[in-house]
């Protein structure tokens, strides 16, 4: 008997890996928010009406009242993405610079799955449906850069939950997770064990997802 395994783009989240979206854009944001306070960053602005950070993507403003301390303060009541974005809405402290964002921003937190593949690809085809050649060119070009490099700025969070993975605390959990994978099924027909096992990993996001079918 042979067996066939596919593990899916959930895997690494069923393992408790903060390796969703709402997990890289909390990460973004709150990271964009503290470098509002950073001496050696080039993309902060200080001047009269407080604190800023500024990238191709974002703008984030802190409110005039606030100084790094109460801003630190207040981030460490903030446990995750949906509260995070009730703050930044709530203070008027984030400008998106790309339609996608902007979109994410305003979804209700209910939410719990962005499909950032089919929004990228809506708007895309929104984007393409403009009568001007020449301003559909330049929106497209544009739409395209800053995806990519949104999608730079995931790959490198990717590789920061990635660094720091350490398998053994998940083996116990992912052993007896699989261990039905390598047993024959109740209703089989056929005698014996299993001879061959197959897997196909279509678990992107994680690079580190063989280490913990380890089996």
């Amino acid at each position: 008997m042979n067996r066939l395994i596919i593990i899916g783009n959930g895997f690494d989240l069923s393992l408790g890996l903060r390796t969703g979206y709402k997990h890289f854009l909390f990460d973004y944001f709150l990271n964009s928010i503290r470098e509002c306070f950073s001496s050696d960053s080039d993309t902060v602005d200080l001047d009269n009406r407080g604190y800023k950070y500024q990238d191709n993507l974002i703008k984030i403003s802190i409110p005039e009242s606030w100084n790094q301390e109460y801003t630190e303060a207040k981030l460490r009541e903030i446990c995750d993405y949906n509260g995070l974005v009730d703050v930044l809405n709530e203070y008027d402290m984030i400008t998106s610079q790309f339609d996608l964002l902007t979109k994410i921003l305003q979804l209700d937190a209910e939410y719990s799955w962005i499909d950032l593949e089919v929004m990228y690809y809506d708007q895309l085809v929104k984007i393409s449906q403009l009568k001007s050649l020449s301003n559909r060119d330049k929106q497209i070009s544009l739409h395209n850069a800053r995806f990519s490099e949104l999608k730079d700025r995931l790959i490198q969070y990717i590789a920061k939950i990635d660094s720091g993975f350490h398998p053994d605390s998940y083996l116990s959990f992912s052993h007896h997770y699989t261990e039905p994978f390598f047993n024959p099924h109740p209703k089989s027909q056929q005698s014996g064990g299993i001879n061959a096992v197959q897997i196909l990993n279509f678990n992107y996001k994680y690079r580190r997802t063989h280490m913990v079918c380890n089996f």
